[in-house]
Formats: C-alpha cells, sequence, structure tokens
C-alpha cells in the first residue's frame, strides 16, 4: 500500500467498509480483521485531478481567507454599492407605481405574486388582500382613496385569505400537539364529563346507540394494564369527554375558558385513537357512534375535511344498519313499549342526519352522502305513532320541529334547481332566471315565516335571561341555520351556468338581495351576541369555518360599499366593528386569529371613513 502523507487520514479497508462497520485502520492488519482471522486489504489511494483554469478572483479570496464570515461581508459590500448606485426615484412616481400595483393586484388576483417574502403574512394571501393585512399590522388605514380603493376591493376574498390563515395555523398547532404533548385527564374531571353529557344531551342523535353503563366505567378500568378497550369504544368515550367538558353549567368567563382548553387536550386523545378505530371499523353501531362523535369535534377544531370525511363514513354506516327504513312495510315486528322512546330517538337522530348532508350540500357544495337515496327513505318524524309519547322538553322538541322544516325546504329548493336545470335549455334565459329566482326568495320567506311563528328570538332571549346555557345554544343553531341557508339558496343562482360549483371566494359569488341582506344582518347579530358570551376558540371556528360567517360578513360590507348613500347604513357598520372587536378581543388570547383580526379591523376603518364622509357631505348639503 502506498505511504500515506502526515496531513491524511487512512482509509478503512475493504472489508469493514463492505460491512458498515468502524475500522481501527491499523497496519497492516485492522482490530476486525486480526480477532476474525481474515484478511486485511487497504485500498489505494486515488490522487484527485487537478482543477482545469484558474479560480474566479471572489472565490479565490473567499478560499484564502477560509471564512464564511467574509463571503457575508463581501455579499453585503455588494449589496451597499448596488444600492448607492440607484438613482433617487421620484416620490410621485413611486405612489403611482404602488397605486397601479394595488389596482392590478386586485383586477387580476391569479396574475401577479408578491415580491416582498420577508413578509410572512403578506406572503401567504392573495394579492388584494395582502394590501390591508401588510397595512393593518402597523395602522388601520389601509388605503387611500376610501371611495376607489373599496369599489375595487375583493371583499369576500380578503377575508376568505385570513380565515385561511387561521385555519393553517391551527392545524399546525393540532399537528404538532398530537405527536408531542402530554395528556392527563383526572379520573374525577372523567367522571363528572360524562355526568355532565348524559344529564344535558339527552335529547343528541343517537344517544340511545350509547352503552351508558360501560363508558361510566371506562375512567376506572382505563388505565389498568391487563384492560383492553376496543378502539370504537375509545373514540366513543373520548369524543363524550369532549363535548361534555365543553359544556359549562354556566355561561360565566371563569367556567367556560378552562373547560374550553380541557376539550383541546381531550381532542389529541381522539386523534390519537383514530389511526386503530379506522383499521378496525367493520360498520357496527359503536363504528357509527365514533364516526359522530369525531366528526362534530373536527368541525370545532377547524378540520373540516376530517369531518365531512367522517360524516361521510357515518352515513354508509347508518344505511348499513338500515336506520334509513325504520319504518318500512317489510318491518312488520311489533314494537314493544319500553322500545318507542329509543326508535323515536333513532327517527330523530336520522331526520339530523339528513339536515347535516343538506348543509354541507348547501354550504360547500358537497355531493349528497344521504339524499341520494331518497326513494328508499323509510322513517317517520318521531312521535307520530299513536302510541307515542310526546317529547315533553319544551326546547328540544321545538328546535326540532324548525330544524325539520327547514330540511324540507332546502329539499325543495335542490328539486327546483334540478328541475330547472332539465328544463332550462328548452326555455328563454331571461324567463328561466325570473321564476326561479321568485320561487327560491318564495322558500326564503318560508324559513323567516317560520322564526316569527315560532317567535325564536323571544325564546333565545328568555334562555338568556334565565341563564339557560343548553336551551340556549339549541335555539342560536337553529337561527344561524336558517340565516345562512336563505344567503347561500340566493348564492346558488349565481352559479346555475357553472358546471362545477366550487365554495365562496369572491364578491361575484355573494348575493346583494334584501333578503340576504337581512339574513347576514340576523346572523351577524347573534354571533355578536354568542362571541360575547362564549369567546373561545371552538366558538369562533363554528362561526367563521362550518357556518361560513365571512360571508353575511361580506355581503354585509359589500352593500355598504356599493351604497348610493352609505351614511344610511351606520348602523349595518357598527354591527360589524361590534362583530370585529369580539374576533380582536379574541386574537390577543389566541394569536392564530392575528390575521383575521387585522383584515377587519381595517376593512372597517376604510368603511368608517367612507360612511363619514357620506354623512359630511349631506351636512353640507342641507346647510346649504
Amino acid at each position: 500500500m502506498a505511504e500515506m502523507g502526515p496531513s491524511l487520514n487512512a482509509l478503512s479497508c475493504k472489508l469493514c467498509k463492505i460491512k458498515k462497520v468502524r475500522c481501527s485502520r491499523a497496519m497492516p492488519t485492522c482490530e476486525r480483521c486480526r480477532i476474525h482471522s481474515m484478511q486485511c486489504i487497504y485500498p489505494e489511494r486515488v490522487k484527485r485531478k487537478a482543477r482545469k483554469g484558474p479560480l474566479p478572483a471572489r472565490t479565490t479570496a473567499s478560499a484564502s481567507s477560509n471564512s464564511p464570515i467574509s463571503a457575508i461581508l463581501e455579499r453585503l459590500q455588494r449589496v451597499e454599492e448596488h444600492v448607492r448606485s440607484k438613482p433617487d426615484s421620484d416620490p410621485s412616481s413611486d405612489a403611482s407605481k404602488k397605486k397601479s400595483l394595488s389596482r392590478t393586484s386586485i383586477d387580476k388576483p391569479h396574475e401577479i405574486r408578491l415580491q416582498n417574502a420577508t413578509s410572512t403574512t403578506c406572503s401567504s394571501v392573495s394579492p388584494a388582500a395582502a394590501s390591508i393585512l401588510s397595512a393593518t399590522a402597523t395602522t388601520p388605514q389601509t388605503l387611500d382613496s376610501p371611495g376607489t380603493a373599496l369599489a375595487d376591493l375583493d371583499i369576500t376574498a380578503l377575508l376568505t385569505d385570513a380565515i385561511s390563515q387561521v385555519q393553517r395555523l391551527r392545524l399546525q398547532v393540532i399537528a404538532k400537539s398530537t405527536l408531542t404533548e402530554g395528556v392527563d385527564i383526572p379520573t374525577e374531571n372523567a367522571k363528572e364529563w360524562i355526568n355532565n353529557y348524559f344529564t344535558h344531551m339527552h335529547t343528541d342523535a343517537f344517544l340511545s346507540l350509547a352503552d351508558s353503563k360501560l363508558i361510566k366505567i371506562i375512567p376506572d378500568i382505563i388505565d389498568m394494564p391487563h384492560v383492553h378497550l376496543d378502539a370504537a369504544i375509545l373514540v366513543v368515550y373520548y369524543g363524550i369527554l369532549y363535548h361534555g367538558c365543553s359544556l359549562p353549567t354556566d355561561m360565566s368567563m371563569a367556567n367556560v375558558i378552562p373547560l374550553s382548553k380541557h376539550a383541546r387536550k381531550i381532542y389529541l386523545c381522539c386523534l390519537r385513537a383514530l389511526p386503530n378505530w379506522q383499521r378496525e371499523a367493520t360498520g357496527t353501531t359503536t363504528d357509527f357512534m365514533a364516526a359522530i362523535f369525531m366528526a362534530r369535534a373536527a368541525a370545532e377544531c377547524f378540520d373540516y375535511d376530517l369531518s365531512y370525511k367522517l360524516y361521510k363514513q357515518a352515513c354508509e354506516y347508518a344505511t348499513a344498519l338500515n336506520l334509513h327504513t325504520l319504518d318500512s312495510d317489510d318491518n312488520n315486528t311489533p314494537i314493544a313499549p319500553e322500545d318507542q322512546p329509543r326508535i323515536d330517538s333513532d327517527r330523530k337522530g336520522f331526520w339530523e342526519l339528513i339536515g347535516i348532508d343538506l348543509f354541507f350540500r348547501l354550504i360547500y357544495n358537497r355531493p349528497p352522502a344521504l339524499a341520494a337515496g331518497m326513494s328508499s327513505w323509510r322513517v317517520n318524524l318521531p312521535w307520530l305513532a299513536p302510541d307515542s309519547e310526546p317529547d315533553m322538553h319544551a326546547i328540544p322538541t321545538m328546535t326540532f320541529l324548525m330544524s325539520s322544516r327547514i330540511s324540507l325546504i332546502l329539499i325543495q329548493f335542490f328539486e327546483v334547481l334540478e328541475k330547472e336545470g332539465s328544463q332550462g335549455e328548452e326555455e328563454e334565459e331571461e324567463d328561466g332566471d325570473e321564476r326561479i329566482l321568485s320561487r327560491v326568495e318564495a322558500l326564503c320567506g318560508q324559513i323567516n315565516q317560520i322564526f316569527q311563528d315560532w317567535q325564536i328570538e323571544d325564546w333565545i332571549q328568555q334562555a338568556e335571561d334565565t341563564d339557560n346555557s343548553f336551551d340556549w345554544w339549541m335555539l342560536i343553531d337553529v337561527w344561524l341555520t336558517g340565516s345562512i341557508a336563505i344567503i347561500f339558496m340566493l348564492r346558488k343562482l349565481n352559479i346555475l351556468d357553472s358546471s362545477s360549483p366550487s365554495p365562496i371566494v369572491s364578491d361575484t359569488d355573494v348575493p346583494q338581495s334584501p333578503l340576504a341582506i337581512q339574513a347576514s344582518r340576523n346572523f351577524l347579530g347573534m354571533m355578536h351576541r354568542l362571541l360575547a358570551r362564549c369567546p373561545v376558540l371552538e366558538t369562533m371556528s363554528i362561526m367563521v369555518g362550518y357556518f361560513q360567517a365571512f360571508v353575511p360578513y361580506g355581503c354585509l360590507a359589500g352593500n355598504i360599499v356599493r351604497s348610493r348613500n352609505p351614511g344610511a347604513l351606520v348602523a349595518d357598520l357598527e354591527l360589524l366593528e361590534s362583530v370585529a372587536e369580539r374576533v380582536t378581543v379574541m386574537a390577543k388570547e389566541e394569536r392564530d386569529f392575528t390575521p383575521l383580526a387585522r383584515a377587519v379591523q381595517g376593512l372597517n376603518g376604510e368603511m368608517r371613513k367612507l360612511v363619514e364622509a357620506d354623512l359630511a357631505r349631506g351636512e353640507r348639503n342641507f346647510a346649504i
């Protein structure tokens, strides 16, 4: 073997290199080869080829210094020389360039890319939103000319981008916590939350399918080494803990916020139990309950894709369990009196599944999971059988009846769309649009009539005054569902010519009908009351994600911007500002909501200038 220079390290022998083990590199035989009595062969060192041509001056200088600091200093020097060599720019030309860029980013949001990569907030959103988000980091005054800038700004796109940032940040936190965060659930707390759930959620869908006796003893046996719990039971158990923990006995802030923090940790347990359950799921009633609980929890934690996936899975299990044929003519087995409450509970649960299916189809343009097989449904409304006893709980019964009527209206709405779509080619386009608009507005009027007939606003106020949080939540859920349904039913008319409708992403998708504007006022007013009494992450997630609160917000804001007399809409602006204030307060506790808080603050600041300018013009005209 050729002798090696003193500055070169010895090579590993061939056998050690093949086995990928450390070689002692002893001469003439390494330690491993000597122990195993094997021939030790060292490879010949191959000389490197000489570099052809001289090195560039910059590289040579850097190599000679043999320090990365010199390279950094050299780059800084070149940057300084480049900056000094640039001519001074005219401020007026800079302003015109900024204005041109702002207009281009609004008119063609898909043809422009932000150049400032140092701003992590603005670089991840659309250019239209970036102009406001970057400015609101320091000041709410975002645009130079209120009238012109707001007229060109896509408000809905701005809010959509902000909410997308919030969702992405929340899911990143959940993904990291699922792998790293430790969760310890005290036994006594678990028992309290289970009792809380079964006490207050007695009207929950398919609650009769859950084995309450088994669930109540799990806190005492879950940590026993010789006890193995089925994966589906674990998901149901953690789901009940999650919802039971989220149910405060009163609406005080000292009670709501700590419970919310516990709920997030329990949700991590749900996610950790999810893979094992999905591998073992066979479509049993326990699997069905697990899918229902996880779909709800995922919707409250910003994971809407997972929520819909689990809801769809629950619908498949429900069909396999024949829950859609509870009152089929083929089922001639008489129902025992003691089983009648359970059957009514299952009927009620199936109709609630139908409502969720219609909601996903309307709001998210998801294909129907249950409605596709509507012809095979054989499920009566509960309490219609002659031997059934009505549910004497007034609020749960009333909210179920209102929700069922809204579901029936949505079924009629989709039938209208399908019928008009099949007849559209045979009739004049304008006549068809006017006819379908009148029919859809009539359906929207029926939803408003439901609220008036049941006097739901009075019931909500009564539940709030008596601090009955459970009745209050159920009534508000119906109110929000009906209000957002009106907006999206009218929105569907804007996309009838589209073969693949997508969720709302721009102002062109938001209807400006008087019915939609009033529904937006109703929705945002209730949202403000809800956030004021329950300012936690789960509430905000349901509002901005599940119910798409940015759509009524954009609808009402767009009505102010496009109005010829925005000064007359001060009440609407104050409503938007009150909602934005609640979002800002929450952003101080939950920093992930900062992008949304900045967006609504900047938007409201520009609308405030627009309204005040219109009021000032009106005062001058009156004085003249």
